[in-house]
């Protein structure tokens, strides 16, 4: 049996019927492939998309419409496509806010789907999920900060076209790298004279949403936290939300890390200062460690060992519950898997003890139930997350006309689509317990980039990395996008 078959353009068209908010909603799903040639006109890569279109006879070109995609680099957008953003999710086990590990696996309408208010079209980039690299030299042309938000920025053109949706209201969402993905898409919209092989597309946007944004990544992927902070003042909130989770150390686990948050920006750059200088005592050394433990659950010694810093979150992670014999989760902290030292070395994905659980769900609906939902009848494989697209990113800034001219950085972006457009907002949006793109360093960002800050929404969800697959906080972060919506459109 095969499990490939030649790549041949697809579009697969069905009408449905759904019930959202006590209405019900009569709409249209269109998945296809959008197809990327080389100057030959021969198909070098594609992407894949899978439109939602509500059927209303009135004003149907000035809907708004929402694009949706995630992360990685190299992830597909399966994971938005069966929580928040689809007319269908994975049912959770009773009792349980995320998908269960083993099949079987159920789909059931989604009471938190926007489709009532706008249309949705979610991506697969190239190379992932149903998304495809045809040809080596797509990997160079596609695979970058550049060439994807291009490509990208093409699409969203041609669906405006296609569609005939050039009046619509046009909102932005990503998830992680996704999040760089709408600062540079918003660029690549914009156009203007600066940018080196591009052209003037002057297609505004009326709101972003940056779920687990990753603005603060630099130009050759070497750090992903903004410069000249202590990386441990951005991480206190999470960790202190991991703690008092996990070690029952407070009823408000949301006024604690706030409260944890407080006392870290005002006692620890002093205490750093100090212990620069050899200027701290014993007894200011002991009070802050001790103090420090209480908010973050680790052992006073330790801390005073490694100088008040956390030298990254998966050490944090390692050390929370060592004595229980437990890892926390880097993408959910509340997620646990039993320590140990006869699996080799940890994979950061696959042994994640959060992303361990949720993704062979996801994969499964896709190649199941999803495919049958939409009629989708090949048998093309689905890349949940295409490592090769993943290592061969290419994370520098698109060129400008001359090197004397700086690119703009990720956030700088958003900034500039900010200041062009006076009615534009924005929302970040962060899990509690994300320790992969974290609370502190979304606020940072979001108060010291320049974004306008009377239309700057910053939330904080109880949930992951992925805050939409938690039911509870995916109907909370609906909520919010509505609001966003109703205040832009």
């Amino acid at each position: 049996m095969k499990s490939r078959e030649v790549f041949q353009e697809t579009r697969y068209e069905k009408q449905h019927v759904i019930t959202i908010r006590g209405e019900r909603i009569n709409f249209l799903s269109i998945a296809e492939d959008y197809v990327l040639s080389d100057d030959n006109g021969e198909v070098e890569a594609s992407m894949f998309s899978y439109s939602y279109i509500r059927c209303v006879e009135e004003t149907q070109n000035a809907r708004p419409v929402l694009f949706v995609w995630n992360g990685g680099p190299g992830g597909s957008v399966a994971i938005e496509n069966l929580s928040l953003f689809s007319p269908w999710r994975i049912r959770s086990p009773q009792g349980k806010t995320q998908p269960a590990l083993n099949p079987p696996f159920a789909l059931e309408e989604n009471p938190n789907c926007l489709l009532d208010l706008c249309d949705l079209v979610l991506v697969d980039p190239v190379g992932t999920g149903y998304g495809t690299i045809q040809k080596e030299s797509a990997y160079e042309k596609y695979c970058s900060v550049s060439g994807d938000a291009e490509v990208m920025a093409d699409f969203i053109e041609s669906w405006l076209t296609e569609h005939g949706r050039w009046n619509s209201p046009r909102y932005l969402c990503g998830t992680s790298y996704g999040t760089i993905r709408c600062a540079r898409v918003l660029e690549a919209l914009n156009g203007g004279a600066f940018r080196k092989n591009s052209f003037q597309r002057s297609i505004s946007v009326n709101g972003v949403i940056l779920i687990g944004q990753s603005l603060a990544v630099n130009a050759t992927a070497t750090s992903m936290l903004p410069e000249g902070v202590e990386p441990t003042l951005l991480l206190f909130r999470s960790m202190a939300a991991a703690n008092a989770y996990h070690n029952k150390v407070a009823d408000d686990i949301e006024a604690y890390y706030q409260e944890a948050d407080r006392w870290a920006w005002a006692t620890l750059p002093a205490v750093y200062e100090k212990l620069e200088r050899g200027e701290l005592s014993e007894e200011e050394s002991a009070a802050a460690a001790e103090q420090m433990a209480q908010y973050i659950g680790i052992p006073a010694p330790m801390l005073q060992q490694l100088g008040f810093k956390i030298p990254a979150a998966e050490m944090f992670a390692a050390v929370l519950l060592a004595g229980q014999g437990q890892d926390i989760g880097i993408y959910d902290s509340r997620m646990t898997l039993r320590q140990s030292d006869r699996i080799g070395l940890a994979d950061p994905s696959g042994d994640d003890p959060a992303m361990s659980v949720y993704t062979p769900a996801v994969i499964s609906v896709m190649n199941g139930f999803m495919k049958e939902r939409l009629g989708i009848d090949f048998r093309r494989r689905y890349a949940d997350v295409n490592f090769n697209v993943n290592m061969r990113w290419n994370w520098a800034y698109p060129e400008t006309i001359m090197p004397e001219i700086p690119a703009r950085d990720h956030a700088q972006c958003i900034a500039a689509a900010m200041r062009r457009n006076e009615n534009m907002k924005v929302l970040f949006a962060t899990g509690m317990y994300d320790l992969c793109t974290w609370m502190g360093t979304n606020r940072y960002i979001a108060e010291q980039s320049g974004f306008a800050p009377e239309r700057t929404v910053v939330r904080e969800y109880p949930a992951g990395h992925m805050v939409f697959l938690d039911t509870n906080a995916a109907e909370a972060l609906a909520a919010d996008i509505r609001k966003l919506i109703a205040e832009t459109r």
